[in-house]
């Protein structure tokens, strides 16, 4: 079944790996194992890449951990979309991205768009950015 979830935040961690953090939709039950495929128009619109939800059914959210090379095409892109990119633009071009880096999306409502007879159009767009400690362990 298809359906659009919340992204939360993106968190690049060591050894090139990414955590991403959703929102869970209502009513979505897991269990340990079970993976999600997920897909970001940003990167491209028809391709869709399955993912083990590493977090615990009780938590009330979903993770996902990926390693994100840059030899992985499609990962590696995402990784740059939702973590790289968002981290450049935020701080004005001062800062990159390393490993602790969290980027906090926002959740924008548009009502009444031209030819979507007023159905409301969600997007997540990037919104603040935690930076690793200076000395800190992440």
């Amino acid at each position: 079944r298809k359906s659009t979830i919340r992204l939360e935040s993106a968190e690049l961690l060591r050894a090139n790996v990414m955590k991403l953090t959703f929102k869970q939709p209502r009513g979505f039950l897991y269990q340990a194992g079970h993976y999600a495929q997920i897909a970001c128009e940003q990167v491209s619109q028809e391709e869709w890449h399955p993912f083990t939800i590493s977090s615990a059914p009780e938590e009330g959210f979903l993770t996902m951990h990926i390693r994100c090379p840059d030899e992985l095409d499609w990962c590696s892109t995402l990784r740059r979309t939702l973590i790289e990119e968002p981290v450049k633009a935020i701080s004005c071009g001062k800062a990159t991205a390393k490993p602790g880096c969290r980027v906090t999306f926002g959740h924008f409502r548009l009502n009444d768009m031209p030819g979507q007879a007023g159905e409301a159009l969600k997007y997540d767009l990037p919104q603040s950015v935690d930076f690793p400690a200076v000395g800190g362990s992440s």
